[in-house]
C-alpha cells in the first residue's frame, strides 16, 4: 500500500480527472482511491506490487512539496480481514455434515438435502480455505457466493415466515448474509492481496 500526498502548489488538482496523469506516469496503476484532505493538501491510496513504481510516479510529478509514505502494517490487516471474513464458512462447514442441519433443510423444503446439504459444506469450506490461504482466492470467493446465494433465498426466506418473530430472525440472517455475499464479491473482483500464495506465485 503507498500512501501519495498531492500539494495543491503543484498547480495540478487533485480530482479524479487529473488522475489521468498519474495513470499515464504510472500506466499500470489500478484501484486508486481519492481520499480530499482538508486545507491544500489531498491523498491518493493505491496498491502496488511494482516497487518500483512509486519512485516512477514521484519523479513524474513536477515539484518536490509531496512526499510518499509506504506502508507495510496494511498488508497484516489485509490478511486478517481475509480470515475473519472465512472463519463463519469454515467453522459452519463441518455443520452441513449433521443431521439436524440436513433435517433442518429438509424442513425448509430443500430437494436432495441428504446430497445438497453436505455438498454445499463442501463448497463453503473449499471457498473458506482458498480466501485465508490466498490461493486462487478469486475462484475460491466465487465459491463462497455459490454457496450463499441458495442458502440465503432457500433458509432464509423470511417473506414466507408467518410468525413475527421468527420473521425478524430471519431476515437478519438474511440481510447477513447479504453483507457477507458483498464481501465475497468484493474478493471476486479484487483478489486475495498481500501476504497470499496468489502474490507469492507471481
Amino acid at each position: 500500500m503507498i500512501v501519495f500526498f498531492i500539494d495543491k502548489q503543484f498547480k495540478r488538482p487533485a480530482t479524479p480527472a487529473s488522475l489521468s496523469y498519474f495513470m499515464q506516469k504510472g500506466g499500470i496503476l489500478k484501484n486508486i482511491v481519492l481520499i480530499p484532505g482538508n486545507g491544500d493538501v489531498f491523498c491518493i491510496l493505491f496498491y502496488t506490487n511494482d516497487k518500483n513504481i512509486s519512485r516512477h510516479i514521484f519523479n513524474g510529478v513536477k515539484g518536490k512539496k509531496g512526499w510518499i509514505i509506504k506502508t507495510n502494517a496494511m498488508k497484516y490487516i489485509v490478511l486478517i480481514g481475509r480470515i475473519l471474513f472465512s472463519l463463519i464458512f469454515f467453522m459452519s462447514g463441518f455443520h452441513h455434515f449433521s443431521r439436524q442441519s440436513i433435517d433442518y433443510a429438509a424442513s425448509q423444503h430443500v430437494p436432495g438435502a441428504s446430497f445438497l446439504v453436505p455438498a454445499s459444506g463442501i463448497l463453503a469450506m473449499a471457498g473458506a480455505i482458498s480466501i485465508m490461504s490466498g490461493y486462487k482466492a478469486k475462484l475460491g470467493a466465487w465459491l463462497i457466493v455459490m454457496f450463499l446465494v441458495p442458502v440465503t433465498l432457500m433458509m432464509h426466506n423470511f417473506w414466507a415466515v408467518p410468525d413475527p418473530m421468527m420473521k425478524q430472525m430471519q431476515m437478519a440472517m438474511f440481510m447477513k448474509n447479504l453483507s457477507m455475499l458483498g464481501g465475497a464479491l468484493v474478493i471476486a473482483y479484487f483478489g486475495a492481496g498481500p501476504l497470499s500464495l496468489d502474490i507469492k506465485n507471481r
